[in-house]
């Protein structure tokens, strides 16, 4: 009874692992669209959208925001 769990832990562990890495590699590409003293999260998402169909994200670097783009690469 022991080891059946045992086995089926470890058949669990190493499908969730798997899945994961399956969903984690969907966006590797990225791109970085424009640099501003603020971000509008609207034009980012919108322009990501429109460009390369990805998930944008604002980041502040220094002064500046970069809108960047996340997209599965070809």
């Amino acid at each position: 009874m022991t080891k059946h769990i045992q086995l089926s832990f470890t058949v669990l562990v190493i499908f969730s692992i798997f899945v994961l890495g399956v969903v984690g590699n969907e966006y590797k590409c990225s791109e970085v669209l424009f640099r501003k003293s603020k971000c509008d999260y609207q034009e980012c998402g919108l322009m990501c959208v429109l460009k390369r169909q990805g998930l944008s994200s604002c980041t502040k670097q220094g002064r500046f925001f970069i809108c960047s783009c996340q997209y599965q690469c070809p």
